[in-house]
């Protein structure tokens, strides 16, 4: 399990035990999600996203998205920090998404060379076999 899952599964506690939710089917109804989603996250077959984190704290604006991404600060934002945070919060969120973003469309162009590469080689054995020809 991750550290941005583990603290949101902490986040999910706090409300919980703050009365904040009666149960974890009416937050994953809040969030559009499915139950089963969070129970997959407690028994740790599936993780976080930067998306759910940010609808949680849309929710339970208490919340401090920084320490939920990155383990900075606290879990709950003192009114005054709240006030301080929402403006750079929204800039990191999006800093940290787009960072994500850059990586997976990284990944996924060193996945289409590597693939360009694999048809490239099978076009040419292709080739030889079609005309007989060897190295």
């Amino acid at each position: 399990m991750n550290e941005a899952t583990k603290r949101f599964l902490q986040a999910v506690s706090h409300l919980l035990s703050n009365g904040k939710i009666k149960s974890n089917r009416e937050l994953a109804g809040k969030m559009g999600i499915s139950p089963s989603f969070i129970t997959e996250l407690t028994k740790g077959r599936s993780s976080i996203t930067l998306k759910k984190i940010r609808k949680l704290t849309d929710l339970y604006s208490e919340l401090n998205i920084e320490y939920l991404i990155e383990g900075k600060g606290d879990l709950i934002l003192t009114k005054k920090d709240a006030r301080a945070y929402s403006y750079s919060n929204e800039v990191e969120y999006l800093k940290v998404l787009l960072k994500s973003k850059d990586e997976m469309i990284e990944s996924q162009r060193e996945t289409i060379d590597v693939l360009k590469r694999e048809l490239k080689s099978c076009g040419q054995k292709d080739e030889k076999e079609r005309t007989g020809t060897s190295e």
